[in-house]
């Protein structure tokens, strides 16, 4: 018998990954939300801050908190800083 291998996220050590667990409500939320930010200077930043705080949120009904590294490393990725002029 084979040992079985879970998929442990090296970030989060959850399984799944705490960002494959909430993805598809954050991008739909990013969704939303980027129509309201499309004047904003720093609209990334501000749309990151949101949809962490819609994770936290979502995950134990609280906005304040630590998100996982997975989950910010993800948002950064998908979201970068716009670049310094």
């Amino acid at each position: 018998m084979e040992p079985v291998r879970d998929n442990l996220c090296c970030w989060c050590g959850a399984t799944p990954c705490e960002w494959e667990n909430y993805a598809e409500e954050l991008w739909l939320a990013a969704g939303r939300v980027q129509r309201k930010l499309l004047r904003r200077k720093h609209r990334n930043r501000a749309l990151r801050q949101t949809l962490s705080r819609i994770y936290l949120y979502q995950k134990g009904g609280n906005l304040r908190g630590p998100i996982p590294r997975c989950v910010a490393k993800k948002l950064m990725e998908y979201w970068p800083d716009s670049p310094k002029v």
